[in-house]
């Protein structure tokens, strides 16, 4: 194993998990924050275009994986050496990481409502001041987000057996 092949596998899960997050959750948040689509078949669609894209930028690099379960289950089906699973994983997971982190930077000042709700037919996160935990609900009823301005965390308020939201979960 070189390490220019490493090098080369973890740009290339690292450009190609980038383009599909981007792509992907970035079509998500223009949907919920600026309703800009009309179904979800547009949500799909550019889903699909940067999964294709991903593919097709990467492949030549990578084995274009973008996907840590993909990667583990071609280790264990013996088609791609264990010594390069740490390239790949650190890759895919750094690349859904810093797409993620300029998918909030582009949408930051969607995302900071200060004492405001937001209705949407789904909700797109959990507002604790200028932070942001997403957590994308597919649920076909109105939800609201709440800010908390002083400081107190607001989350997705649920109906039924559901927990309330996702700081619910990390405090219990």
């Amino acid at each position: 194993m070189k390490w220019r092949d490493i090098g080369s596998d973890f740009v290339g899960e690292f450009i190609g998990t980038f383009l599909l997050v981007f792509f992907g959750c970035g079509s998500v948040t223009v949907s919920v924050l600026d309703s800009a689509f009309s179904g979800l078949f547009e949500v799909a669609a550019i889903w699909g275009i940067g999964v294709t894209l991903a593919i097709y930028a990467t492949r030549h690099i990578s084995c274009a994986h973008l996907n840590p379960a993909v990667s583990i289950a071609m280790v264990l089906a013996k088609r791609m050496q264990i010594s390069k699973l740490a390239a790949y994983l650190a890759g895919q997971f750094l690349g859904a990481f810093v797409a993620s982190r300029a998918v909030f930077v582009i949408f930051i000042k969607h995302i900071q409502f200060r004492g405001k709700s937001v209705h949407s037919p789904r909700c797109t996160g959990i507002y604790q001041n200028s932070n942001v935990v997403w957590g994308v609900l597919s649920q076909p009823r109105q939800r609201t987000v709440n800010s908390g301005i002083d400081g107190s965390s607001g989350y997705c308020r649920m109906s039924g057996n559901i927990p309330t939201g996702i700081l619910d979960l990390l405090t219990h």
